[in-house]
């Protein structure tokens, strides 16, 4: 009797084993070795900050170091094209933006680029709204003026950038579509340079990170016309979305993505989603993130790719529009 019970017990638990949901074995494997997180930016920047808070993460619930390597340089494709090219295991990951994924396969089309063939999604990280800015010298205090400004002085105003290519010039570039008025664009190397011709009057308006112009709003140098987000932020809570101001196609965040090679296993990828997922939870990630004007998304896989595929047809229009090809 006794035996009978305990072969019977035996085989229930066998068959109860059985059915439990195994994880495969190349996820059970992983990672075998350090993990690579490939940044196509300088060391210090908004996207190297997440990178290595979500490495520092990381390391402690994978328990393998987790190495941040800097590559700059080519407009993000070297950083890019050296992830592209590694092995699709998961130990060389990508911390990208807008711009890697969405932006320079449009802006460089004779060369061979092509991030959404060569690459698979791992997680939408973060985002960081844009700011439209006019210097305090002009008076204007809302949108509509200054498109009467803008339409009473045509052609004689200028907006900056932070380069030729770049989101804030895409974005200056049609909302002069948009707004059917006449501005002249004005590049600068950087953000900074850009701010001191803003506030001396020298350029009348530009597109800028909310971290980055925050400060020179609230101290009047410059005044925030709308937010370029689909949303406001109490960062500065009286000002409105590009929407409710009458230009709902700009509603668009620039943000930070982790990516991987293509042909990675899904079982990797979905357990690097969840990690990096519960590493951006954290309570001293997302306080960190939010000083720099930068904030915390996560979510799925799926989530990433359908915003990737979204955000890389409107920068098609916006660089068709523009009518900007880079060499």
């Amino acid at each position: 009797m006794l035996g009978d019970m305990s072969r019977r017990s035996c085989l229930s638990a066998m068959v109860g084993f059985a059915l439990l949901p195994r994880t495969p074995a190349s996820a059970q494997a992983y990672p075998k070795k350090p993990i690579q997180i490939i940044v196509p930016f300088p060391a210090g920047g908004p996207t190297d900050v997440i990178a290595r808070r979500v490495a520092d993460k990381l390391q402690q619930s994978l328990g393998k170091p987790i190495i941040v390597d800097n590559r700059p340089g080519g407009a993000t494709m070297i950083g890019a094209n050296a992830v592209i090219k590694s092995e699709p295991d998961g130990h060389t990951l990508l911390c990208g933006t807008t711009s890697t994924f969405a932006v320079v396969p449009n802006l460089y089309k004779k060369r061979d680029f092509h991030p959404r063939a060569t690459l698979t999604p791992v997680i939408l990280a973060a985002e960081t709204p844009t700011v439209w800015v006019v210097s305090g010298k002009i008076e204007v205090n809302s949108a509509s003026e200054f498109l009467a400004y803008a339409k009473a002085n045509t052609g004689q105003l200028g907006f900056a950038s932070v380069g030729i290519g770049t989101t804030p010039h895409l974005l200056g570039e049609l909302f002069k579509t948009e707004a059917q008025i006449d501005l002249q664009h004005i590049p600068y190397k950087g953000s900074a340079p850009a701010m001191t011709d803003m506030i001396a009057g020298r350029v009348s308006m530009m597109f800028d990170q909310l971290g980055f112009v925050a400060p020179f709003v609230r101290s009047g140098q410059v005044k925030a016309l709308a937010i370029v987000a689909p949303r406001r932020y109490a960062e500065l809570p009286h000002t409105p979305t590009i929407g409710e101001v009458g230009f709902p196609l700009l509603a668009k965040t620039i943000w930070t993505a982790f990516a991987a090679p293509a042909g990675t296993p899904p079982e990797i990828v979905a357990l690097l989603n969840r990690e990096i997922n519960s590493a951006l939870q954290a309570a001293d990630v997302r306080a960190l993130l939010k000083q720099t004007g930068t904030f915390v998304v996560g979510g799925s896989v799926e989530h990433l790719r359908e915003v990737w595929n979204s955000d890389e047809n409107f920068w098609r229009d916006a660089v068709a529009k523009a009518n900007v090809q880079l060499e």
